[in-house]
């Protein structure tokens, strides 16, 4: 006997304009988590000299990049629901404080945990697009309704319009 895969959730345009706006949030907040995860990796190789310092740095990089990774996997779960396995920690076996070296070592080349984390970099980037693209789409909005108040100005040039000009302007940022 065969079983059928359970039928993908239809996508609809919720989904869409959801992934839209996740990628508008990831645009700022991917941008501080690598911000913290570049941080953490420099500090800590810049300070492996002194005493050894930086080994606690680079302790705290990879459990930031295993919860970079858990963080992305869940909000690509929680917005297609493909039914991902959850990321879990990599476990080496073994007692003691080899054991926990042999554990961090696997938890750093864990392959899923790298795929999470290029995925987050990647939605990343697309966020720096997605940015610049909603706010041409408010400012369009808001050109619509520049009769209303009689003054239409161009946002980012400071340049005055005519009220029938900042609707024809409206209109094809929308369309744009």
């Amino acid at each position: 006997m065969t079983t059928a895969a359970p039928p993908r959730p239809r996508i609809g345009v919720l989904t869409h304009l959801g992934a839209i706006a996740q990628l508008a949030a990831l645009g700022i907040a991917g941008a501080v988590a690598f911000t913290i995860l570049l941080t953490l990796l420099s500090v800590g190789i810049g300070l492996v000299p002194v005493l050894g310092i930086g080994l606690l740095f680079l302790v705290a990089f990879v459990y930031a990049l295993w919860a970079t990774a858990w963080i992305e996997y869940e909000r690509v779960d929680g917005l297609y629901g493909y039914g991902l396995p959850a990321l879990r920690t990599r476990s080496s076996g073994q007692p003691g404080f080899g054991g926990w070296l042999r554990t961090l070592w696997r938890q750093f080349t864990d392959g899923p945990q790298w795929r999470g984390v290029s995925s987050a970099a990647i939605s990343t980037v697309l966020g720096w697009f997605v940015l610049p693209a909603v706010a041409w789409l408010v400012a369009g909005i808001g050109l619509l309704f520049a009769p209303l108040t009689d003054v239409a100005r161009l946002p980012w040039v400071d340049l005055d319009l005519p009220a029938g000009w900042a609707v024809v302007l409206g209109v094809l940022s929308i369309l744009a």
